[in-house]
């Protein structure tokens, strides 16, 4: 069976995974190893069509090696017995058997959601060549210092930590980006995103000391452009930033919201470039002033870039932070200036969206 994932139903122009597997069923195969179930849409994030995706499914049925689940009117599919034994004596299948848990026990959907969820992420990573797979990236106190990006789930942070991964409990961290000395906590909502509780909180702080390196900010990945729009209008709606109330950011102090599209490609990579050269630029050229005191040595709160002609812009040459946009638009609606945001032309039309009923105005970044 050919790994053909261009075909007439391909959504994304994006995808790095095309020469990564054999076959279409290795490739779900991969997946389900990892996340443990996948759920009977997962073809939409994998540019495969509904009738090359269900002819993969049903290959793997008849060899026995996986199984229909639909409790809880969610529909999916798990691995049987024999799909798990396949690590044992099919030697391509070797590299998974660190992956094989003596479980039969039945899931609820909240367990089974946070599974889906990984397959979700998965298909995403397998087409951006982001290393997901225990096979193939180092040790996670290794990767710190790595030039690549992994991604290391929540429980193998869990089986390194021991008895001090308590402070996961709770959580709904499904995992984490590391390299390039950072470590990025990842979260993952289909349309809607539910409220982070206070031991969220706790996470980042955590993490911090035991690895001695900064953890503030987060990036939640959701399906599509609109659900982007209708949880960061959420999130903003939240003036309080309440945990016990509406969508917060769990007091990261950078919050990013990224959809599962070709965008996330570009958006990944601003995650880690310096923008601090264009940023220096853009205000030189549009002469912004980025003092809080006005001419006259007053206080003016300054949130974002600074002020032009006594106006807050904020210059965003890389991608949206959610908490500074939430502060930026609340400052906004309480006064009568003019407020700006700049913006790469990727994000333009997003952020039209989520503030056109506010009196901020967005345009794009233009270097003279």
């Amino acid at each position: 069976m050919k790994n053909n994932t261009k075909n007439s139903q391909s959504q994304f122009n994006i995808d790095l995974s095309q020469n990564k597997y054999k076959s279409r069923y290795d490739r779900i195969l991969n997946i389900l190893f990892f996340a443990k179930e996948i759920p009977s849409d997962l073809y939409q994030h994998m540019n495969m069509s509904s009738a090359n995706f269900r002819k993969a499914i049903s290959i793997l049925k008849q060899r026995g090696w996986i199984k229909r689940i639909s409790r809880d009117g969610a529909i999916g599919y798990t691995l049987t017995n024999s799909g798990k034994r396949i690590t044992s004596y099919y030697l391509e299948y070797l590299k998974y058997s660190d992956c094989i848990e003596d479980d039969s026990r039945q899931y609820d959907i909240k367990h089974r959601s946070r599974k889906r969820q990984f397959a979700y992420l998965y298909a995403l990573f397998d087409r951006m060549d982001i290393p997901y797979e225990s096979y193939n990236k180092p040790d996670i106190s290794e990767a710190f210092d790595r030039n690549k990006v992994y991604f290391y789930s929540a429980l193998e942070y869990k089986r390194m930590l021991g008895i001090r991964s308590t402070a996961f409990k709770g959580s709904r961290v499904l995992g984490f980006f590391a390299g390039k000395g950072r470590i990025i906590p990842v979260y993952r909502a289909n349309h809607n995103m539910k409220t982070f509780s206070k031991q969220e909180r706790l996470l980042p702080f955590f993490l911090q000391q035991f690895f001695s390196i900064p953890v503030s900010e987060a990036i939640l990945i959701c399906n599509d452009e609109r659900s982007v729009i209708n949880i960061t209008k959420q999130i903003i709606a939240n003036t309080g930033n309440d945990e016990k109330k509406g969508v917060n950011t769990a007091n990261y102090k950078k919050f990013y919201v990224f959809d599962s599209g070709d965008n996330f490609h570009s958006r990944f990579e601003d995650l880690y470039a310096d923008h601090s050269e264009l940023m220096q630029r853009l205000i030189e050229q549009n002469q912004i002033e980025t003092t809080d005191r006005d001419d006259e040595g007053n206080y003016r709160l300054l949130i974002g870039t600074g002020f032009y002609r006594d106006n807050p812009v904020w210059i965003c040459p890389g991608n949206i932070d959610v908490v500074t946009l939430r502060l930026f638009v609340i400052n906004a609606n309480r006064n009568e200036k003019s407020y700006y945001i700049f913006c790469q032309y990727r994000d333009l039309e997003r952020l039209k969206e989520i503030t056109k009923d506010t009196i901020v105005y967005v345009g794009p970044i233009r270097e003279r």
